[in-house]
């Protein structure tokens, strides 16, 4: 009787402590600070998936995160820049996002966060990479590519990649 009487205190104050808790937790608030602000997107150029040309972007990835940024009434600024930079950025917690043609495995993953994957044609698991630790913006991801997957998949279709 007794053992179940701590048991049951010792429930309720986890209950209590945790009342006010955000689970999952970004440390720096990314997913509070993109929403109607500001996401920062870093890119590194591989076709078809991510291109600049002449000031402008275009390709797959880069049109996910319009779409992404749109629904979330955020601005992009674009930065550019080769694998390494942007994961160094991603780090400093510089970025929000970077894309590129990432696909899983890849040397980054231990150093930043991957999202979900999206197979192609070839059989290629394609992720977006984010800073780590930022779990709430992985998971909001994460849901926000879970629910453009068919979309995803007719893209990948048309595209033949």
């Amino acid at each position: 009787m007794r053992f179940s009487h701590y048991f049951a205190l010792g429930i309720s104050a986890g209950l209590i402590l945790c009342w006010g808790c955000e689970f999952p937790r970004d440390p720096h608030g990314t997913a509070d600070r993109v929403r109607g602000h500001v996401l920062r997107v870093g890119m590194t150029q591989q076709a078809p998936w991510a291109v600049e040309q002449n000031g402008e972007r275009s390709g797959f990835e880069v049109e996910l995160v319009q779409k992404l940024a749109a629904e979330q009434q955020a601005k992009i600024v674009w930065q550019a820049g080769n694998e390494s930079e942007l994961v160094k950025r991603l780090e400093r917690g510089e970025l929000d996002l970077a894309i590129g043609g990432f696909v899983r495995p890849t040397p980054w993953e231990g150093r930043v966060a991957l999202t979900r994957s999206w197979g192609d044609a070839a059989g290629l698991e394609h992720v977006f990479l984010v800073p780590p630790g930022e779990n709430r913006w992985l998971l909001l991801l994460d849901r926000w590519l879970a629910a453009h997957a068919e979309e995803i998949r007719q893209w990948n279709d048309r595209k033949g990649v």
